[in-house]
């Protein structure tokens, strides 16, 4: 059967029509290969509705520049969720006119794209719209003239355009899910949308915080920054002479946004950048013969005008974190959508180069920028994700939750019976998937699975076979006792702070960053960095200490992506130290001498667990649960002096 797949992005300010075509499944072209519907020889529709005084009414283009006298309507989408109900009713109105002219176009257009057995439509909607707006939107869509309308969400659909078209950069790094913050930016408002993405459930997407909340006031939507570029122009107009400019703001905005999108924007990609014309402005002028020259308008000048503004952009992302109460060391991606998102300052803020307009603290984005992750013309972002919805994404180079917990088994087993990590040896490893791949098929089926890979391994007394039995319950109870917690919906509220003057001031344990005055406060954080210092001078040696093996979730508990002199964070990697001397291997092979020569091993609860089924850890004791995730101390072997005033200082830290 051959299926054409539809995708309608109704945005604010423009809106875009994909077309897909699909054979059993699959794709007839290129899985990237995309058709679109053209408006007046464009990929996009201005989302605008003119009504003349005669009762016609034109729509995106034609209402651009009409001949006629009448009203324009634009932004309408913003009033689909306004509680004026005349708002309402009427933004209703003119989103049926819309669809009305845009299956119209496409109609007219159908014979240009593959012949097809069926069509389905999907339509695209925010996250936080409530279900009857997204049935409101599915049936203003049919009523138009659409078939099979289906509706899909924002962020589900952008993920799904980077998995199809920039997949390699989206790694998981041997974790069954990533921590993704998507923020679409466009002409009405900055959406963002924080969520769980996990290709081996059978829901990929799990939502944790959607952001603005009704009733905040924050917006941050690229016509914000319209008005403010127009209100710099009409000032310099106003300098020229020029007295009847009521109302210019709304007459030049459309001028406006193309100078923004055409000069403005591009040129402050250059930190030296400069904006030396405005094509709308010196028309004015120039008819009028006034002989002033434009005013330049540096970065710096531009960041004063706009300071007001950008600032809601910093708030926003810790105000969307926050209300999941979310740890930013955690968050793994952020994929911008919109028009709004090509900015230059997006980067910088999000990177950490520029905390002028707030600071917002993403340890894994500001040690590597490639992970915002920004596609060629991000305002059709979400109309491909809504063709793409039928391409399936397969990570068959990574292993299934229940493979990495077969391999878990198999391999802890092995270390208690012949004191040899296999996951250590990458010819061993690449057999014991293969088994463990066969075994869940086995499991599945039969309810258990004997797993036997002969001569896998080898020690002076010659080879090592590996047999054994898994079963289901084994498996199951595996999976259940390491599963992700629900995320918190409540914040802990913080704990009051006594400021002291700390040992060791010269910087901050909690944020990381310097702190060349010796303050009592962190002037990044405001924190006390007291106790950071405190526990800083157990881990350097200042004072006597038991050894401590860390691992990068650990240090996460430290203060995120603070550097310690006594331990460094590096994710899946155990940084030990000892005095001065210092060495790294594979987590799996670090166990045995973590365990065998330091007095606690501190880890989160899913590896301390494994580490004690090793043989390695006497006891494993919760302490504390932060950001959803239960963090643990596990006594060692030997030397148990001081544990308690260890554990105390960590739990005071953060709060536990």
């Amino acid at each position: 059967m051959i299926e054409r797949l539809i995708g309608i992005d109704f945005g604010t300010s423009s809106t875009a029509i994909k077309v897909k075509t699909y054979e059993d499944g699959k794709p007839m072209d290129a899985e990237n290969a995309v058709h679109y519907v053209s408006f007046d020889g464009k990929y996009i529709l201005p989302t605008l509705v003119y009504q003349t005084n005669a009762g016609d009414c034109l729509i995106g283009y034609n209402a651009q520049n009409p001949s006629v006298k009448g009203s324009l309507h634009q932004n309408f989408k913003l009033d689909l969720v306004s509680t004026d109900d005349g708002l309402k009713k009427r933004a209703v109105q003119y989103t049926e006119m819309f669809f009305q002219y845009m299956y119209k176009v496409y109609n007219e257009q159908r014979n240009q794209f593959a012949t097809c057995d069926t069509e389905t439509t999907f339509i695209s909607y925010p996250v936080k719209w409530p279900e009857e707006l997204q049935a409101l939107m599915r049936k203003i869509a049919a009523d138009a003239g659409f078939v099979n309308v289906q509706g899909l969400d924002e962020a589900s659909a952008a993920i799904h355009t980077v998995m199809v078209q920039d997949r390699e950069r989206l790694v998981l790094g041997g974790d069954d899910y990533a921590n993704i913050l998507m923020i679409d930016m466009g002409a009405g408002t900055t959406d963002l949308v924080l969520c769980e993405y996990s290709p081996y459930e059978e829901k990929h997407i799990r939502f944790l915080s959607t952001w603005p909340q009704a009733g905040t006031g924050s917006f941050f939507g690229g016509r914000e920054i319209d008005y403010w570029l127009c209100g710099y122009v009409k000032g310099y107009l106003a300098e020229c002479g020029l007295k009847n400019l009521d109302n210019f703001e709304e007459k030049n905005l459309d001028k406006s946004k193309t100078w923004k999108e055409t000069n403005v924007s591009p040129t402050f990609e250059n930190k030296d950048g400069v904006v030396k014309y405005c094509g709308f402005a010196d028309a004015i002028v120039s008819m009028l013969d006034i002989d002033e020259e434009f005013p330049p308008l540096t970065k710096d000048g531009f960041e004063d005008i706009l300071a007001d503004c950008l600032t809601q952009f910093a708030k926003l992302i810790n105000d969307c974190l926050a209300a999941a109460n979310f740890d930013p060391a955690q968050l793994d991606y952020v994929i911008l959508t919109g028009g709004h998102s090509q900015w230059y300052f997006t980067d910088e803020i999000l990177s950490g180069k520029t905390v002028k307009f707030g600071e917002v603290t993403l340890p894994k984005i500001m040690a590597d920028d490639k992970r915002i992750i920004k596609l060629k013309r991000p305002q059709e972002t979400v109309a491909l994700g809504l063709v793409f919805h039928r391409i399936s994404i397969h990570w068959e180079d990574r292993p299934s939750v229940k493979v990495t917990g077969i391999l878990n088994i198999l391999a802890g087993r092995y270390i208690k019976k012949f004191g040899v990590d296999l996951m250590a040896d990458s010819t061993a490893l690449k057999r014991l998937e293969a088994a463990a791949k066969n075994a869940v098929t086995d499991i599945e089926k039969d309810g258990r699975a004997e797993i036997a890979v002969p001569y896998i391994s080898a020690t002076r007394s010659g080879p090592l076979n590996l047999k054994e039995i898994i079963t289901k319950e084994e498996l199951s109870e595996y999976i259940e006792q390491y599963s992700r917690p629900e995320p918190i919906s409540d914040p802990e509220p913080e704990k009051p702070v006594t400021p002291k003057i700390p040992d060791d001031k010269s910087f901050c344990g909690y944020c990381g960053k310097p702190n060349p005055k010796n303050s009592k406060f962190c002037g990044y954080c405001g924190k006390d960095i007291e106790k950071a210092a405190e526990i800083n001078s157990y881990i350097s040696n200042t004072k006597p200490r038991p050894n401590i093996a860390g691992t990068g979730n650990l240090i996460k508990t430290f203060g995120g992506f603070a550097y310690y002199r006594g331990i460094q964070p590096f994710s899946g990697t155990f940084y030990v130290y000892d005095n001065k001397t210092s060495f790294k291997a594979s987590a799996l092979n670090m166990l045995g001498a973590a365990g065998a020569s330091h007095d606690i091993l501190m880890a989160d609860i899913v590896s301390a667990q494994r580490h004690k089924a090793m043989g390695f850890i006497e006891s494993c004791v919760k302490i504390s649960t932060l950001q959803g995730k239960e963090y643990v101390y596990s006594v060692g072997l030997y030397n148990k002096e001081n544990i308690n005033e260890i554990i105390d200082l960590i739990s005071t830290y953060k709060g536990g």
